[in-house]
């Protein structure tokens, strides 16, 4: 409920609100600058040791931004859901309304990996323009070949996709007349 990976699906109804990031991995930085979009009331939780680059952590300074390395304890909530704070392992407590975070990619189901797809280093199916994946006749669409999660990337890439396996089908009909 105000845990959250997308400040484009779920940051219109946070904006100016305390907000906090969970930033484990300071290559992951430049998502910070969407989450600051949205407040200036932001938290930067590392979860341990920063390993923000240098730059970054000067910039988020200059910028008002907390970088907060101490390790989580606990995520509080309300009875109905709402986040109310985060406990440190310090004891430190930081009111936060809303969390965003930066969460791996895993396929669902081996399917893919079965066929022989060919899965990239961030876990999502290898497809070229047409969306065909490395094997001939199999294509793959939506969430499992994007970071870009959303259900509008995922319907439009569908529909691409049907397109274009329409496209194979009809050339392979023509080819046999």
């Amino acid at each position: 409920r105000s845990i959250h990976n997308c400040p484009f699906c779920h940051g219109y109804e946070v904006h100016g609100q305390s907000l906090g990031v969970l930033l484990p991995n300071g290559r992951e930085a430049h998502f910070v600058l969407m989450i600051h979009n949205l407040s200036k009331k932001l938290k930067i939780f590392t979860n341990g040791p920063s390993t923000i680059p240098p730059e970054w952590t000067k910039t988020f300074e200059t910028q008002g931004v907390a970088i907060i390395e101490s390790e989580i304890e606990k995520i509080e909530h309300d009875e109905n859901g709402q986040m109310k704070s985060i406990t440190l392992k310090d004891e430190t407590k930081h009111a936060i309304d809303c969390f965003f975070v930066r969460a791996p990619f895993e396929q669902h189901t081996s399917v893919p990996k079965d066929f022989g797809c060919t899965i990239n280093p961030m876990g999502l199916i290898q497809v070229d323009d047409f969306q065909k994946t490395t094997i001939p006749g199999v294509f793959a669409a939506g969430d499992n070949t994007t970071f870009l999660r959303s259900l509008s990337i995922a319907i439009g890439a569908g529909t691409k996709t049907a397109g274009f396996i329409l496209q194979e089908l009809l050339a392979e009909k023509i080819t046999k007349f």
